[in-house]
């Protein structure tokens, strides 16, 4: 070959060279964009799975701090600044007062901490606390150890951060039902005394007279029943019963105007322990009960009957269930070791799941707090008081 034929041919030999590197950097390139679109793809599947596992679990519930000491059923209440009051319950200790609580605790969801609020002059397991419209907290009843009663109410001024004792009951009482009516006097329905012995009385207090009046007989004797204020002012007494059955199916209301108290239909099972929640459009929920009850139903005042409201998916009894502000009631908790949460839509008839709590509880409380939250606190959980909160944002 001349001189000329080897240029050309090295020549050719360096273009090959090039294409060939030029074809393998290409082949590397496709591969890398392949394997990050893979990975791409891959963080999208898990995205789109925490997506779907939040959907069907709505809301969420958050640690927020530890009580002063552990609380089994004790009572609570929203005050009108916004904090929360929470008042008595058993925790640990022995003897004839074995941990039962004459303390009180004042929650500020603004910071979240839990502060003493005094103490009540009596110790109190299972009271109920009642919102007064002049601010003030009226706390009726409960137990000791010797499940002697307190026929000593008592009152707390928020703003003085004090507790005075109001007139005596005309009946001492626990596992009774209180509430406000519309023209600010307090009733207090059914429950048992000193003796034991199961009460259909019922009596009226009246702050600005801090005095007692009866309010009539119920048409039954009821313990662990339900007190719910209507629309329209009127007050449903829904089940109860003794402690270890029989359930009552019965329900009956109590007219403030008349002071007299009328039977309505019966519910479609017996119950005791369950919940009653008003609704905004009137009705009221009604559900489980004692027994591992799963069924819901509705009393419509207005027809005066009762439907189905369907089956909740964990029997539920000592629960809280409490109404949200777009009308939607959440369902948690109760006894045995549950978690679960569950919401009730109105609009549907239907329920759904919702986030787990961070422990089982129940006799436990559930109070609304600022920015359509509620606050949860204290109850039993597997066996043991608690003296944890947490607040659900739905």
């Amino acid at each position: 070959m001349n001189q000329h034929q080897w240029i050309v041919i090295a020549i050719i030999s360096l273009l090959m060279t090039l294409a060939c590197g030029d074809s393998e950097s290409q082949t590397t390139t496709i591969e890398t964009t392949t394997s990050t679109e893979a990975a791409n793809t891959q963080d999208a599947s898990t995205t789109e799975s925490e997506s779907t596992d939040i959907t069907s679990s709505p809301g969420t519930f958050t640690y927020s701090g530890i009580l002063g000491i552990e609380r089994t059923s004790p009572a609570a209440v929203s005050l009108k600044d916004g904090r929360v009051l929470i008042v008595g319950g058993r925790g640990k200790g022995s003897g004839r007062y074995a941990g039962i609580h004459a303390s009180s605790e004042i929650y500020d969801p603004s910071t979240g901490v839990w502060s003493g609020s005094g103490e009540m002059s009596e110790v109190r397991e299972e009271p109920t606390a009642t919102l007064l419209s002049d601010g003030r907290v009226l706390v009726i009843g409960g137990r000791d150890t010797l499940k002697e009663l307190s026929g000593d109410p008592e009152l707390f001024d928020p703003s003085t951060n004090t507790w005075t004792k109001a007139s005596k009951l005309i009946d001492p009482r626990e596992s009774h039902g209180a509430v406000l009516l519309n023209n600010g006097k307090v009733l207090v329905v059914g429950g048992k005394n000193s003796m034991l012995r199961q009460l259909s009385s019922s009596e009226l207090y009246n702050p600005d007279e801090n005095s007692w009046t009866e309010a009539g007989e119920s048409t039954e004797v009821r313990i662990n029943h339900t007190v719910t204020l209507l629309s329209d002012g009127r007050v449903l007494s829904v089940g109860g019963g003794k402690d270890d059955g029989p359930y009552l199916k019965s329900a009956e209301i109590y007219d403030p105007d008349s002071n007299t108290w009328t039977p309505v239909p019966e519910m479609s099972v017996s119950r005791a322990l369950h919940s009653a929640t008003l609704l905004k459009d009137g009705r009221v929920l009604v559900v489980g009960g004692k027994g591992k009850k799963t069924s819901a139903e509705i009393y419509d005042p207005e027809s005066n009957s009762w439907t189905s409201a369907g089956d909740t998916a964990d029997p539920r009894a000592e629960h809280i269930a409490i109404l949200l502000s777009d009308g939607r009631v959440l369902v948690a908790g109760g006894i045995g070791v549950i978690t679960s949460s569950e919401i009730y839509d109105p609009d549907s008839n239907l329920w759904s799941s919702a986030a787990e709590m961070g422990e089982s509880r129940y006799r436990f409380i559930a109070v609304h707090i600022s920015g359509d939250r509620i606050l949860i606190a204290g109850g039993l959980s597997s066996n043991r008081a608690s003296a944890s909160s947490e607040i659900f944002t739905p």
